[in-house]
């Protein structure tokens, strides 16, 4: 376990490597964008670097990550920019035609829900807010009443919603890790021999992983997808979940255990 003290000290190596390493190569560093954000649970905070302002979030390649990783700030921009969307959306649906009206969609809405959906979706109640935006889009593009049911409509239009998109993301990033399964554990036929061995751990914190969570996503996949890997399961995948108009993984969760228990 590192300490305050292991983490300064760290911190202040990385820190005079990354200077060393742009002076090498011509590279100037920005000071007022190199800030220090300290993640953690615990109260004991390690002493500030000199020289280097001290904040509680930063943004990094577009996401902003805050000290306890709730992401909220960033879903809060996440909005902004989707209720920009919806508005263009209205418009070009208003003056012109639900094909483009959906490929402004999926430009102006869709874009910035997938961007960095797999480590921000991990709070139900982010993906709630992004989903209730998501819903005027929908209707929108479908002509439904503000408090008309759009569950149908999704499907029709061929847009999954906003938690099946975390899904579908969460199991594709851990397709590409190639993960043990029980299979390769034990060497011999089970039951559940292409399942996922989920790790044991000692805090909810850890399910929030992608790693671990698109395992579990995984493991509730009915056995024809289960087996996919690729191409293969990135587009049946997507049929799959384009006919359950989600919206909670609980949904996913109950619907997919039923089925993968009888």
């Amino acid at each position: 376990m590192t300490s305050a003290e292991g983490l300064y000290n760290t911190s202040i190596r990385s820190l005079q490597s990354a200077i060393a390493y742009s002076k090498l190569n011509d590279l100037a560093i920005n000071p007022d964008k190199t800030t220090q954000v300290h993640f953690s649970r615990k109260k004991a905070v390690p002493a500030s670097i000199p020289n280097i302002s001290v904040a509680n979030q930063t943004k990094f390649l577009g996401v902003t990550l805050d000290g306890s990783l709730t992401w909220a700030d960033h879903v809060n921009e996440i909005c902004k920019k989707i209720s920009t969307g919806i508005y263009v959306v209205k418009r070009i649906k208003w003056i012109g035609t639900l094909e483009a009206a959906k490929i402004a969609y999926h430009a102006l809405v869709e874009s910035h829900i997938r961007y960095g959906l797999i480590v921000w979706g991990t709070s139900q109640g982010n993906l709630k807010r992004i989903l209730t935006l998501q819903k005027k889009a929908i209707r929108t593009l479908a002509n439904l009443e503000p408090l008309q049911t759009c569950r149908d409509a999704y499907r029709t239009l061929g847009i999954l919603t906003v938690p099946a998109l975390y899904i579908y993301e969460a199991i594709l990033h851990v397709d590409q890790l190639h993960l043990q399964t029980h299979m390769e554990i034990h060497n011999y036929p089970t039951r559940h021999a292409s399942r996922f061995a989920l790790p044991q751990h000692r805090t909810a914190l850890y399910e929030k992983k992608p790693s671990y969570i698109g395992r579990k996503f995984k493991n509730h996949l009915p056995d024809y997808l289960r087996n996919l890997t690729g191409k293969k399961l990135k587009n049946l995948l997507q049929e799959f979940l384009l006919e359950r108009p989600l919206y909670t993984i609980e949904e996913y969760l109950e619907s997919t255990n039923t089925r993968t228990t009888r």
